[in-house]
């Protein structure tokens, strides 16, 4: 493949390492329960997974590119899905995603990039102890205030703050 940078070109693919696949908890079929601020509870169900090759395509870095391999899970609610993204970034680091999507478009994206596979660890937030977790920061078309989501090696998602007043939380 030759691009314009004048020579040729060949990815370097890096896929997700054993230890990075494992952090994704869910299986299929599962059916996964968060609780909201007012105290009502809605049910999910994990609907997909799935293995995918990603090809950065960012222009005038043509040949410097390096493929990667994404593990995605779908978490599929009445009117809006969940894609939890775990991507291979180096052999030792990866980036961790999910967004929120209702009619097939991003609404909410919450993401953590270039971390290690251990870089999961033990915290409380809110007067919440979380495990083996790590946050994700989260940003929208619009300003509704600071966005984050928890996720564990053991649960998943287990936090989700939309903004100062809304929340879901397994």
């Amino acid at each position: 493949i030759s691009f314009s940078c004048g020579r040729e070109y060949e990815p370097c693919y890096t896929s997700l390492s054993p230890e990075a696949k494992e952090i994704n908890p869910y299986s299929i079929n599962q059916t996964i329960k968060w609780e909201n601020q007012n105290g009502i509870i809605i049910e999910g169900k994990i609907t997909e997974q799935k293995t995918e090759r990603f090809i950065p395509s960012t222009p005038g870095q043509e040949c410097e590119m390096s493929d990667n391999e994404d593990y995605i899970t779908t978490i599929s609610f009445n009117n809006f899905i969940f894609n939890v993204k775990i991507r291979s970034t180096t052999t030792d680091k990866i980036s961790y995603s999910f967004e929120q999507r209702e009619n097939n478009y991003p609404k909410y994206v919450f993401d953590v990039y270039e971390i290690p596979v251990n870089a999961f660890t033990d915290f409380y937030f809110k007067n919440v102890l979380y495990q083996n977790a790590i946050v994700a920061y989260g940003y929208s078309g619009n300003d509704e205030g600071p966005r984050i989501a928890i996720f564990s090696k053991e649960k998943g998602i287990e936090y989700v703050q939309y903004s100062n007043t809304n929340w879901y939380k397994r």
